[in-house]
């Protein structure tokens, strides 16, 4: 935990400052009259996105390491130095929250949430498809950053998440001696569940960032359950360099913070907030290809920008929005030829290394039919009536909970659309919404729309529970008053009945890896280490003059086996070119 604690706080410190630094900047760009106010996990968040683009574009040139840190850590000190005045000014809410007594719950419930997170961190199991190519694809960056046509040797290569060179660029492996640390996932979790607790203190307390209460906090209260509820649910996995949580994560938090800056903030300010949020959202392409439909967030601030006539604004918007895929798009022409795999309807170059159109149509149906459960044992078919009902019994108890929840909230919303309030609001269900029938009819698995299912019941509920609360505020008629307090009332139990699934996927995860788990924490070599990547059984196989490798069983080679590949007929089917392995993988056969 020691190792995973120092790599959190270098984490912590670069994304701070970057993204202190830039925030109030980009969005004075934006909007020249905003005076919006940054808390400190927008500072996080943003820092965070902004290394996933340093890093995605430093991978062009070389690999992510120790040089890329060193330009990192340089960066961080000029922004200090710049902004030296504003950065050392004490931070007036940390000073409340440690004299008010009443935010000693903060401390008490963040203190635990912060333990879990880095014990688990530190020591828990992997995802398996982190054995079959996250490991593989960050070990690639670190050593070359990106090579043409390396989806040749291993085609889940080219799904090419934006978050594989952030997890390069915070391993660290040039400082541990060899150990490529994988603690960024949990590093999300840890600032999410820490800013939900946050949040609810400061809701309680009455007040907004500022001190100034200007609205209610109802509706982002309900949501922060979602952030501690998906925690629960990856827990055990959470060492991961798994590019669904940041994904999930992220997209828990553009939403509740779109609607905190619809709570909180003066009409003045919102602008730059719903902006940068907007631009934020664009990082969710790179990290995740199904989460980019959450991207339709930009579309209000947009509106917004045109009728207000800030062509300034809608060019910087657009700029950094562009910046925020720029180079996951470059690395996708590099690695397989296509700018967005597995879609083969954008077919924009013609290079040397690019795939076979078949490649990436098989790839697409091949990802749709194992979310919808259509390959286990020969259930389901193409039809929606075919593959639902096998789908639906594939899923875990909890999964099933997850989903009835959400199903049950569609009514509910529905209806909200009847009720001429907060518009901005219904346009955030509508996007969650579009979400959700865009993973259901793509590829519906469970881990891809957490984000969604878990944020669309808890912002239904927190909007009924909002509309309740201002109905019996305004007003003395008894009928409507006992209709606010039945409305209430429903909606609290509906709160606590969503939070079931995750104390029982918790419990039931922990009881079934309970033994593994005894045994990993029992050793206690995970109090100062951070667990390795298992060492893959594997053969070595000699390729054009170069060591490679090639799993014994199954399809995981996971780190230390590298350079490797799932299938034999990789290698067999392709060659290094004659300049190097490090000038790309040329196609010579027929590749599976």
């Amino acid at each position: 935990m020691v190792v995973t604690l120092l790599n959190w706080i270098y984490i912590f410190a670069t994304a701070y400052i970057l993204g202190f630094y830039c925030l109030p900047r980009v969005a004075a760009l934006i909007d020249k009259e905003s005076r919006l106010r940054f808390n400190w996990c927008d500072n996080i968040v943003a820092g965070i996105v902004i290394a996933t683009v340093y890093a995605g574009f430093f991978s062009l040139i070389g690999g992510v390491g120790i040089v890329a840190n060193v330009l990192l850590v340089i960066c961080c000190v000029l922004f200090m130095v710049l902004d030296r005045k504003r950065i050392t000014k004490p931070y007036a809410p940390a000073r409340r929250m440690l004299k008010n007594p009443v935010n000693i719950l903060l401390i008490v419930i963040g203190a635990g949430l912060f333990v879990l997170n880095l014990m688990f961190t530190a020591e828990s199991t992997f995802h398996y498809d982190t054995g079959l190519y996250h490991a593989q694809a960050i070990h690639w960056i670190e050593d070359y950053g990106v090579i043409k046509g390396l989806g040749f040797i291993h085609v889940r290569l080219a799904y090419n998440s934006a978050y594989f060179p952030l997890c390069a660029l915070y391993s660290m492996r040039d400082v541990t001696g060899g150990q490529s640390l994988h603690s960024v996932s949990g590093f999300i979790s840890v600032v999410m569940c820490l800013y939900s607790v946050y949040g609810w203190i400061k809701a309680a307390a009455g007040r907004t960032e500022a001190g100034e209460g200007s609205g209610s906090h109802i509706i982002s209260s309900c949501i922060r359950l979602a952030s501690i509820i998906y925690f629960a649910v990856c827990i055990l996995e959470i060492t991961s360099p798994e590019s669904d949580y940041i994904t999930v994560n992220l997209i828990i938090w553009i939403l509740l913070r779109s609607v905190e800056v619809y709570e909180e903030e003066e009409d003045g300010n919102k602008l730059a907030g719903y902006c940068l949020l907007a631009i934020c959202s664009f990082a969710l392409v790179g990290y995740k290809l199904s989460a980019a439909v959450i991207a339709m967030i930009t579309i209000w601030p947009l509106v917004i920008l045109i009728k207000k006539k800030n062509l300034k604004g809608i060019i910087v918007s657009g700029i950094l929005c562009v910046l925020m895929v720029l180079p996951y798009l470059i690395r996708n022409v590099i690695i397989c030829g296509w700018l967005v795999y597995p879609v083969d309807s954008i077919d924009l170059f013609n290079v040397p290394w690019k795939f076979d159109k078949d490649v990436l149509t098989r790839d697409a149906g091949e990802i749709g039919d194992w979310a919808k459960s259509m390959n286990v044992n020969g259930k389901g078919g193409s039809s929606w009536f075919g593959w639902i009902p096998a789908w639906w019994q594939e899923q875990f108890l909890a999964t099933r909970m997850f989903i009835s929840s959400m199903l049950m909230s569609i009514p509910v919303m529905v209806i909200s659309f009847f009720d001429r309030k907060k518009w901005f609001i219904k346009f955030l269900m509508a996007v969650i919404s579009v979400s959700l029938i865009f993973y259901l009819i793509k590829a519906p698995l469970i881990r891809y729309c957490y984000g969604p299912v878990l944020v669309l019941p808890l912002m239904v509920m927190g909007y009924a529970l909002d509309r309740s609360v201002s109905i019996m505020n305004k007003t003395r008629d008894g009928g409507r008053r006992y209709l606010g307090v039945t409305v209430m009332a429903l909606v609290l139990a509906a709160v606590i009945t969503i939070c079931i699934p995750s104390v029982y996927s918790m419990k039931e995860l922990i009881k079934f890896d309970y033994e593994e788990a005894e045994g990993r924490f029992s050793h206690r070599d995970y109090i100062v280490k951070q667990v390795d990547y298992p060492i893959a059984d594997v053969r070595e196989v000699d390729w054009y003059g170069y060591k490679v490798y090639l799993p014994n069983d199954l399809d995981q080679c996971w780190y230390y086996a590298f350079p490797s590949s799932p299938y034999h007929e990789c290698f067999d089917g392709n060659r290094p070119s004659p300049e190097g392995l490090e000038k790309g993988v040329e196609h010579i056969g027929h590749n599976e």
